[in-house]
């Protein structure tokens, strides 16, 4: 609130010194060459002009009353700060002519809840959506290869974000502070994640970072209360300090071959840490790498006592580990349930893996992995859900253009189709499987009971998805994402997935 309170203090000051005198409509717009370089209207719903190939920096800066924006074909560029700190904009639409937006362009406009990006954008530019509070989902365009510092910081009620393929090194502080982030999904191609970049994601389930990241910034991760699966490059030679500090609820790490130290601050007050693995690359170990890891109890260390002894590594007699279990010449963690190695007893799918690979439900990614944290698409999760229910064999012929002979979710997308869990032409089996999507397959299987309203600010009444939240949530399927949250349009992760089939019909 004092973040607010300075800030429209702030605009209140420059809108006075900036006021311009009573005009005529067509004056609303200060246009040279092309540029708009001031807008002076009401506000209210603003289309820019035809003729303008430009938005300068700062046009629309401090506009209070400005509600929507769109930006037509022919506009290339928008400026520095073309729409910050506009407190009453919740919409702009952006024509794909525009390849370039500035520096802070939508900075501190709390109530932008929609944005329509340009496929021509090719970065993000830095500070972008900063404090953009309301904005809850956006789809950055696959042609874009740089994401700038800051880009998405602070932004509250962001909850999934996938960055696309040609991303190949995510900046400092980009989501930064976003409290309500859920899931991301990281492409192969990143090669770094910079200082504080997902600092203080509190809702931050679980990571897998790719196999081509080499470094990990400074608490790149640190404040992430609810990380419970954690799963790093192969090829990661750099960790910062404090990288991971105070993610609550990690239970296990292994780091891989390769890391050469675990610096100051690294894992501490990692308060559920139970076991980590250290291989024997990693020739120094900080004294306060694991401090405040209450939980700590096995230590597995791919050397020989020597060569623990002989480098720059925690002192045995150290408080530290002092109850601590140091297992030598070990290979990995023991896997923990099923076999694999992501999959910890006290995580909260860890039964439903359990009865999805005994059930021939599915299997892992790997003989090691599970992958609990992968997102699922529409094929996969009514497979799941069609071998769940027996693997019937449907009765009729493929309806589906989308669907070719001989694909593995083949029969299942019949089924779906005749037992009414998806209607239309098109099967759509690529598209990503939201929460709402998974809840209400399982609802129409049930039969479509009635139930009680479901009590998520996220899911409206009159949602199309609501009866099935609110019977999922009564039969004990689901109790949501915390922060009285379900977050409907996050996609279906494979923990989430498994543990919603288990409850509704183990």
């Amino acid at each position: 609130m004092r973040k607010r309170f300075l800030a429209l203090t702030l605009a209140l000051g420059l809108c006075l010194g900036l006021a311009a005198p009573a005009s005529a409509a067509e004056q609303d717009f200060v246009i040279e060459n092309g540029v708009l370089t001031r807008y002076n209207g009401p506000g209210g719903d603003v289309v820019i002009p035809d003729g303008v190939t430009s938005i300068g920096d700062d046009a629309f800066s401090y506009c209070q009353g400005l509600t929507s924006v769109t930006v037509p074909n022919g506009v290339t560029t928008i400026g520095a700060r073309a729409f910050s700190w506009c407190f009453d904009l919740t919409e702009v639409t952006i024509a794909d002519s525009v390849t370039n937006i500035g520096n802070n362009a939508f900075w501190s406009s709390w109530e932008l809840a929609r944005v329509k990006l340009p496929s021509g954008l090719t970065s993000i530019a830095n500070n972008l959506f900063a404090a953009c509070d309301s904005l809850s989902e956006i789809s950055i365009p696959d042609g874009v290869t740089s994401i700038g510092y800051g880009a998405f910081s602070e932004c509250d009620s962001l909850t999934s974000i996938t960055i696309p393929d040609g991303v190949t090194s995510i900046e400092g502080n980009v989501f930064k502070g976003c409290e309500n982030l859920t899931s991301v999904t990281l492409p192969n191609g990143i090669t770094s994640i910079g200082d504080n970049a997902f600092q203080d994601c509190e809702n931050l389930a679980g990571i897998t970072i790719p196999d081509t990241v080499t470094s990990i910034g400074q608490h790149a991760f640190s404040g992430c209360k609810r990380m419970s699966s954690l799963t790093l490059s192969q090829n990661l030679t750099t960790i910062g300090n404090s990288a991971f500090f105070r993610c609550e609820s990690l239970t296990s790490v292994t780091i891989p071959d390769g890391v050469t130290s675990i610096s100051t601050g690294t894992f501490s007050r990692c308060k559920s840490l139970a076991n980590i693995f250290i291989p024997v690359s990693a020739a120094y170990v900080s004294r306060s790498a694991f401090e405040g890891c209450e939980s700590l109890t096995d230590l597995y260390y791919g050397g020989s006592p020597a060569q623990w002894e002989g480098t720059s590594h925690l002192n045995l007699d150290d408080y530290i580990l002092e109850n601590v279990t140091i297992h030598y010449n070990a290979q990995a963690i023991p896997a923990a349930v099923g076999g694999f190695t992501d999959v910890q007893e006290n995580a909260y799918y860890a039964d439903a893996v359990l009865w999805a690979v005994d059930g021939g439900v599915t299997s892992g990614t790997s003989a090691t992995t599970f992958s609990p944290d992968n997102t699922c698409t529409t094929a996969e999760v009514l497979t799941f859900l069609w071998r769940a229910s027996g693997s019937p064999a449907a009765s009729g012929g493929n309806p589906y253009a989308d669907v070719p002979a001989g694909a593995y979710y083949e029969q299942a997308a019949l089924w779906a189709g005749e037992e009414g869990l998806v209607s239309g032409s098109a099967f759509g089996g690529g598209a990503p499987c939201t929460r709402a999507d998974a809840v209400t397959y399982l609802w129409r299987l049930a039969g479509q009971p009635s139930a009680g309203a479901a009590d998520f600010a996220d899911v409206p009444a009159g949602a199309d998805f609501a009866p099935a939240v609110a019977w999922a949530v009564e039969q004990g399927v689901t109790t949501g994402t915390g922060g009285d949250r379900f977050s409907p349009d996050t996609t279906c992760t494979r923990g989430q997935i498994m543990t919603f089939l288990y409850r509704a019909l183990a």
